[in-house]
């Protein structure tokens, strides 16, 4: 039996937050284990609170002496398993210069020289079934999972949006009437959730027990709230083209912001985002760039409803199994990143020429946008808050 597992995954934060059914499956089938988990820098101490790991090591990528410091005392061990869900070169690499008795990763043709153990990577699978299945050789029950879960299906309806003159000149199209899809997800079987019971426990909740177990800043937060129904918008994104229309979010934060109590959130990138989105608003408060991750997933967990980008948030959500809308443009969920959550759903564009990325972009490869475009603002708002 294994005794000390190295997890790598230096990826965003959906990433990390999506390895958290394969930290649950390890400490099941391994409850005697050390687990440690090698992960990008800011993204550790909330892992740690996690509790589903015993150490985690952050790496900064750009700093090469943080880096020497930390791979230092990576290599001053001799893991019994590391298994590595993510597929960059430089994760291959770490991989590589560390002592172990088993090295698990996805099947690359460069792998035999790593790895020891080499795992088809499922992409038919959501990511966090995909991760999973590295677990599949010393588990077998996992592969009766993964094949139960293929035979089911998603809910898919059609909506449609007319296009104005101005977006069928953008995109060469000829027919203004465009069809949107709205998705509502297959069940998730339990023992590969993403649940956190000290999230999901403060979302069964009234709202004054809530004021009293959450944290100080959030107790301040949802206070303002009085007894309106919370509304959570995360309208940012590491890439560009994620990012639904900023006057878009502004739509849906005004009407929202009649009714209800709105909160946004978000890393400090997004703080001048979040700012713009509430100027001369009431009852919204922006919370980006003041909120740790711990106290973003308390949020989140004390919502009534939330709206986000394709994007960390998204997932973050998922800890609690909050009711989510996720908007997707350049990504398709074929790509295996939907919301791992049973009360999400997502709203996307069929536009020809989806994906352009793997991650989304800078800027639109087509310079129209039309993918986030051609979602409008009262299609969202009928989704998320259907009496208003």
């Amino acid at each position: 039996m294994p005794q000390k597992i190295l997890i790598i995954q230096t990826a965003f934060i959906g990433d990390a937050l999506l390895s958290i059914p394969l930290l649950k499956n390890l400490n099941k089938y391994y409850p005697n284990a050390e687990l440690s988990y090698l992960c990008r820098a800011g993204i550790g101490e909330f892992l740690e609170q996690l509790k589903l790991v015993k150490t985690v090591h952050e790496i900064k990528k750009q700093d090469s002496k943080s880096r020497k410091l930390v791979m230092q005392k990576l290599k001053s061990q001799i893991w019994d398993w590391i298994i590595c869900p993510h597929e960059s070169v430089r994760s291959q690499f770490i991989c590589h210069s560390l002592k172990a008795k088993r090295k698990t990763s996805y099947k690359k043709f460069w792998g035999a020289f790593t790895f020891d153990e080499l795992i088809e990577r499922p992409l038919d699978l959501p990511e966090a079934l995909r991760t999973l299945a590295l677990l599949q050789n010393s588990q077998p029950d996992i592969k009766k999972l993964l094949s139960d879960y293929r035979g089911q299906k998603d809910s898919i309806r059609e909506i449609e949006f007319t296009m104005s003159e101005q977006l069928l000149d953008l995109t060469g199209l000829k027919n203004n009437l465009h069809t949107n899809l709205v998705r509502k997800f297959r069940p998730i079987p339990s023992s590969v959730s993403m649940e956190i019971a000290r999230f999901t426990q403060l979302r069964s909740q009234s709202h004054q027990m809530r004021l009293a177990l959450s944290s100080e800043r959030v107790g301040g937060i949802l206070k303002l709230a009085k007894n309106r129904k919370i509304f959570v918008l995360a309208p940012g994104s590491v890439w560009e083209t994620k990012i639904w229309r900023r006057e878009y979010f502004r739509e849906v934060c005004k009407n929202l912001a009649q009714r209800h109590f709105v909160v946004l959130i978000g890393g400090p990138p997004e703080r001048e985002l979040c700012s713009d989105l509430l100027e001369g608003l009431e009852n919204v408060y922006n919370a980006a760039g003041e909120t740790s991750l711990w106290e973003s997933a308390e949020i989140l967990a004390c919502s009534d409803q939330v709206l986000t980008n394709d994007s960390g948030a998204m997932h973050l959500a998922s800890l609690s199994s909050a009711n989510v809308l996720s908007i997707f443009g350049p990504t398709v969920l074929e790509q295996g990143y939907r919301p791992w959550n049973d009360f999400a759903q997502s709203i996307e564009s069929s536009m020809y020429c989806r994906p352009c990325g793997k991650h989304g972009a800078k800027k639109c490869p087509l310079s129209h946008h039309a993918c986030m475009k051609l979602i409008s603002p009262n299609q969202v708002l009928e989704l998320i808050d259907p009496k208003g």
